[in-house]
């Protein structure tokens, strides 16, 4: 799993948290979960069912970021997609690149280039 870590992120930040020389991700989707954002290009997302979320963003409380397994996710477009169920294993979560865990968490992130893989 890729991490990195800044002190006090808001997610338009994470848009530029990698250099060029990273591979952007194919048909990426990323999501978020209270104070983390995840991102990946798994386009079967949905295959274990839609999910509860409703857990507010820790950078803005009127936007929801999943719930107790569960992933709020995004198109690059940056369309909502739905609410999914997330196993929780570090072997099988749903989106494997964490990109960020922050207390100013939003869902404002809408660049195309937000995930990538070195």
């Amino acid at each position: 799993m890729r991490q990195t870590s800044h002190a006090a992120l808001a997610t338009t930040t994470l848009l530029h948290t990698f250099d060029a020389t990273t591979k952007i991700i194919p048909n990426v989707r990323r999501s978020f979960q209270f104070n983390k954002c995840w991102c990946g290009d798994n386009v079967g997302y949905a295959i274990n069912g839609p999910g509860d979320c409703a857990m507010p963003c820790s950078g803005n409380s009127d936007e929801i970021c999943g719930g107790s397994y569960a992933l709020s996710v995004y198109s690059n477009d940056p369309d909502y997609l739905g609410c999914w169920s997330d196993p929780h294993s570090a072997e099988s979560r749903l989106f494997p690149i964490l990109i960020d865990t922050s207390d100013d968490m939003t869902t404002a992130v809408s660049d195309r280039h937000m995930c990538a893989a070195g």
